[in-house]
């Protein structure tokens, strides 16, 4: 997969950090030198130019990306044409990130086919973690179903899932369980390790 990221600050660099890690192959773009240098061991390909420039972007390839993820904070104006631009080149998947409702709505209308607003997922986030601290991590399936990945509550532990009946107490289905088995090191400690 291709991804290009655009403007790489905190939120962006992660990104690009980790869909390379992941075996993406990702472009990252900013308009600040230093911090493109500070990028180029970690991705693909970086760099420095400025996003609102068609003619630029065009040269380096970004219209045959997969996904463009603009993670411009806060230059709204940028975000903006940057989108639009990105639009333009005919990117299927536009990925901009967002502070107020009213910026959001003009990413859509301008192209953006997703909005994120990073402090309402965060806020909703913390506040989940803080109310089922047992949930690990979560994905919406719709708006009816998640996927989760659960750490068992102290009184599962020992018991078969016919015991715990998880459907009928819960409201679950488990579609995998990943085991912790005891393990040794190569310095022969005693650990954990998942199968």
């Amino acid at each position: 997969m291709q991804i290009a990221v655009i403007g790489l600050g905190r939120f962006g660099a992660k990104v690009a950090e980790v869909a390379a890690s992941r075996g993406a192959d990702v472009l990252g773009i900013d308009s600040k030198m230093d911090i493109c240098e500070a990028m180029k061991d970690r991705v693909s390909q970086v760099v420095a130019l400025n996003s609102t420039d068609e003619k630029a972007m065009r040269a380096v390839g970004v219209q045959d990306v997969d996904v463009a993820i603009v993670a411009i904070g806060t230059d709204v104006q940028s975000a903006i044409m940057t989108t639009s631009i990105l639009h333009r080149m005919g990117v299927n998947r536009i990925i901009a990130r967002a502070i107020q409702s009213l910026e959001g709505d003009i990413l859509k209308e301008v192209g953006a086919t997703e909005v994120l607003f990073l402090e309402d997922y965060m806020g909703t986030q913390i506040a989940l973690r803080i109310i089922s601290p047992h949930i690990v991590d979560r994905m919406p399936l719709g708006p009816d179903y998640i996927l989760a990945h659960v750490s068992p509550l102290p009184e599962f532990v020992g018991k078969t899932l016919s015991e715990i009946n998880p459907r009928a107490t819960y409201g679950l289905n488990v579609i995998a369980i990943r085991r912790r088995v005891p393990a040794l090191t190569e310095e022969g400690e005693s650990t954990f390790q998942f199968d």
